[in-house]
């Protein structure tokens, strides 16, 4: 792929006929009179039986043709002297003269090539920045349109860049990884390309968790693919204060994502976090409450402090002064704002406190009032007076998973939940803050473990991480999660062996987590052992098809591929390996192995060689990459660029014994004296090479 690649001009696909479905099918209804349209692959798996005849004639004379008793017109695109590559099936149009039909498929063919270079960035194959906007604007349009001023919606900017040489490595490596992004979560997002190492994707009904949760995911996944450099800025829509309003949630996404910069190399920050802090469910009190609380714990060496939530909101525009009543003479209350009050309790036990918040709860329900109460103590632990307000709120916001009228009292549990609040908003080092003193609390409490491990390795520190991890497994040895995280944080530091050891303990607890079986095929694969490889990714392809949501789920069908390729069922393989490619054109791998099978299975020389010369544009820095179309040109006879391909593999990995072999086979049929020293080269890298054994027998 020779740079800029990109100023190609690029002819019509049936992916482009996918991705850009709406304003196709729009623009052929322009052309032919609001028409029905339907675009199939040149060569259809499926389509209407009624349909095969005209479809094989179209593909066979290139041309456009029109079925008068059905009242059909069949079209290739694009039209030219080319094969075409998608077909577009057009239903309820009137008869046309044949000069007539040609204008209007030429017409068409024009405006959906115009339409591709408007939408499509040529570097990534995404939505452009205007397609992409105007999609999401229209979105947001039609939910105003509907009465639903309020839908759910989650814009999010991915910045990830490059680190390169020069400006081709750059433009490489951004190709890579926005198609690698898109495989990714393509399937459950609008995903785009704003330019400068910043990506894009929009997810309309999407709940907050549910998109904070998928930004996680995604930021690992990019992480073991060994993306340098990424950080994700999320910004919602669909809640009162934040209405379907585009400009503001770009405007919010890009703040949070230069807050998530700062925040180390992987990395994510919510918008939520910074739009409101004063919302925020672990918010400092206000400072006059402050002050107040400050006032009343003065030389009090015991006290218990609650803070009370009013489930229903009050018309009043204070705290309600029946709820101070019902509290008693006894106790001071300091209201917050119409909802929520601190209760200040002097020189009471822990005990007492609790029942006195029981019985609180229940004189309020007995009110009309439903409640929610969290409660910290003082002293508790090494916790200053002044952390005790903080404590509360965590207690409350803790006491949500138990729903109203229930009391909640500070512990380690509430400081796991806290912790999760701070890594959902991607503020790493606050999360470990968290776990840490949920640990000094419960030093056995395996979730928090876990939670301070999986942090701890988000941050790359993987030293800190892995004997978290192995602690969990000390105490409960058949934990999924730790040994999970476990495997991945050891296979971060090339400990490919107990990573596997781990991975496959956790297969045996559950065998139905696609991560795991995909990560396990993976590791299969590079191990060489095809067949059980095999198991595991035949039972991921079944939760792809089971469970749409799955993230990265078209990857498996690449190491399908590879294992089916490496137990000579070629014609399988070939036929996972179209699929993954027909999700990500960039997958370099599955480019280069689909190019060699087509070779071996003499399925068309040119494609061989371009699926095989593609892969290499995309990807350089892979030697079997270099092998593979050395190979195929070797096959097809040309011994020069053969010998020049394996070179190139030699420059990426001169210990591989095989690319030796190949370019003294390449050497030998030119006639060439450096066959021998290739041949000796080989054998000294690996003496069990015995093709290369013999063939430097038979030349000396």
């Amino acid at each position: 792929m020779s740079f800029p690649f990109y100023l190609r001009k690029k002819e019509l696909t049936y992916n482009d006929c996918r991705l850009l479905e709406p304003e196709f099918s729009q623009a052929a209804q322009a052309v032919f009179s609001g028409a029905q349209v339907t675009f199939l692959p040149a060569i259809p798996k499926k389509a209407p039986e009624q349909w095969q005849q005209s479809l094989t004639r179209v593909v066979s004379k290139n041309s456009p043709l029109f079925v008068d008793e059905t009242k059909e017109i069949f079209l290739p695109l694009p039209m030219g002297n080319n094969k075409p590559q998608t077909l577009a099936v057009l239903q309820n149009v009137e008869s046309l003269p044949g000069p007539e039909l040609a204008a209007r498929h030429q017409q068409l063919s024009d405006k959906l090539t115009q339409i591709k270079q408007w939408a499509i960035d040529p570097l990534t194959g995404l939505l452009s920045t205007h397609c992409f906007l105007a999609r999401a604007s229209d979105v947001l349009s039609r939910s105003r349109e509907e009465n639903e001023p309020h839908l759910t919606a989650t814009l999010a900017l991915v910045e990830m860049y490059p680190r390169a040489k020069n400006a081709e490595q750059a433009t490489l490596y951004l190709s890579k990884s926005g198609a690698y992004l898109d495989s990714l979560i393509g399937h459950i997002a609008m995903t785009c390309y704003f330019g400068s190492g910043v990506f894009g994707f929009f997810r309309a009904d999407a709940s907050h968790n549910n998109s904070l949760k998928i930004a996680d995911m995604l930021l690992r996944w990019l992480k073991r693919e060994n993306i340098s450099t990424v950080h994700i800025g999320l910004a919602f829509t669909g809640n009162q204060n934040q209405p379907a309003d585009l400009e503001k949630i770009q405007e919010q996404a890009w703040e949070a994502l230069q807050t998530a910069g700062k925040r180390g190399p992987y990395s994510l920050c919510s918008a939520d976090s910074l739009i409101k802090p004063g919302e925020h469910p672990l918010r400092r009190p206000p400072r006059p409450v402050t002050l107040t609380l400050r006032r009343l714990r003065r030389k009090k060496e015991i006290f218990a402090l609650f803070i009370i939530r009013l489930e229903k909101p009050v018309d009043d525009d204070h705290f309600p002064t029946r709820v101070i009543t019902l509290a008693g003479p006894e106790v001071e209350v300091v209201p917050i704002d119409t909802q929520e009050a601190f209760i200040f309790l002097s020189g009471i036990e822990p005990e007492k406190a609790k029942s006195w918040g029981i019985d609180f709860i229940k004189r309020l329900k007995a009110a009309g009032y439903s409640s929610s109460l969290g409660l910290a103590c003082y002293p508790f632990h090494d916790y200053k007076k002044t952390e005790i307000p903080v404590n509360c709120r965590k207690a409350l916001h803790h006491g949500g998973f138990y729903g109203p009228d229930s009391l909640t009292i500070f512990d380690a549990v509430s400081l796991n939940i806290s912790g999760d609040v701070y890594y959902n908003e991607g503020n790493l080092t606050r999360a470990v803050r968290e776990y840490r003193k949920g640990l000094a609390l419960d030093p056995q409490n395996i979730n928090l473990l876990n939670s301070l491990g999986v942090a701890l390795a988000q941050m790359n520190q993987y030293r800190r991480a892995i004997p978290l991890f192995k602690q969990v497994l000390t105490i409960k040895p058949d934990d999924f999660m730790a040994l999970y995280n476990l495997g991945f944080a050891l296979l971060a530091r090339k400990e490919t062996a107990a990573a596997l050891h781990h991975f496959e303990k956790a297969l045996k607890i559950d065998d139905h987590n696609f991560g795991l079986l995909l990560q396990l095929g993976k590791l299969y694969c590079r191990a060489k052992r095809y067949d059980e490889a095999l198991d595991v990714l035949y039972k991921g392809s079944n939760l792809v098809n089971s469970d749409r949501q799955n993230m990265g789920h078209e990857a498996i069908y690449h190491y399908l591929g590879e294992a089916c390729a490496g137990l000579g069922s070629n014609r399988e393989a070939i036929k996972h390996l179209q699929r993954a490619v027909s999700h990500n054109p960039r997958d370099a791998g599955s480019l280069s192995l689909l190019g060699a099978l087509y070779n071996i299975e003499k399925e068309g020389g040119e494609i061989s060689l371009s699926l095989c010369r593609q892969a290499v544009g995309l990807d350089g820095s892979r030697w079997q990459y270099w092998l593979r179309l050395g190979r195929v040109y070797l096959d097809q006879g040309d011994e020069h660029q053969a010998a020049e391909s394996f070179e190139h593999g030699l420059r990426v990995d001169r210990k591989q014994s095989e690319i030796w072999y190949y370019l003294g086979r390449a050497y030998e049929k030119m006639a060439d004296k450096r066959a021998i020293k290739m041949y000796i080269k080989a054998v000294k890298l690996d003496s069990g090479n015995q093709e290369a054994a013999e063939a430097l027998a038979r030349l000396q």
